[in-house]
């Protein structure tokens, strides 16, 4: 609690409703109606202010904001799993996935065992001594069936190789039309 209080966002607040309370009653009979008014409604957008910033009303406001993106409520036709990126290794089988890359995979896999209908898409490919490679979408293919998805549900697309080209080189894809559900997995945020 106390640290919760001696954040300077809070002092600063504090102060600033305690000189407001303290100029309305020391100089109240000087204040003209107005100003008194207008002053206490200051105090009172303040106190306000103050208790919606607090973690617990602060967090409970922004967790109503979110949408429940369940199973239940869309069933995509198809995960797409952007590349994140790997690092290379000596050779071919030394080739790893970043832990980015790792994560979006996985979370792929978890939402595709939601919905085993569902085709994967592995999207993206690197610039590799002036060529794009398909590498990544090799290991992230490779990691997802080791998971539990079946070969056959899986498609690469190693055309677009930025997050711009993403969209337009999936949609060149058999069987993806602008009507196809689609679940894209970017990790922006870390969720």
């Amino acid at each position: 609690m106390a640290k919760l209080i001696l954040q300077p966002y809070y002092i600063l607040l504090f102060s600033v409703i305690a000189v407001l309370f303290w100029i309305v009653m020391k100089y109240r009979k000087l204040l003209e109606c107005k100003t008194r008014r207008l002053i206490w409604v200051g105090i009172t957008l303040l106190v306000i202010m103050w208790v919606l910033s607090t973690p617990v009303i602060s967090d409970t406001i922004e967790k109503s904001l979110y949408l429940n993106s369940s199973a239940e409520q869309f069933r995509p036709e198809v995960i797409v799993i952007l590349t994140g990126g790997y690092e290379r290794g000596y050779s071919r089988k030394q080739d790893v996935l970043v832990m980015e890359t790792n994560i979006r995979v996985l979370t792929g896999v978890k939402w595709w065992k939601e919905n085993p209908d569902a085709i994967m898409i592995m999207s993206g490919a690197d610039n590799f001594e002036g060529r794009k490679s398909p590498r990544q979408t090799e290991l992230m293919t490779t990691m997802a069936v080791n998971a539990g998805v079946p070969g056959n549900r899986i498609v690469a697309d190693t055309l677009s190789g930025n997050t711009f080209e993403h969209p337009q080189k999936i949609m060149e894809l058999p069987g993806i039309n602008p009507q196809t559900s689609v679940l894209e997995w970017l990790l922006l945020d870390g969720t």
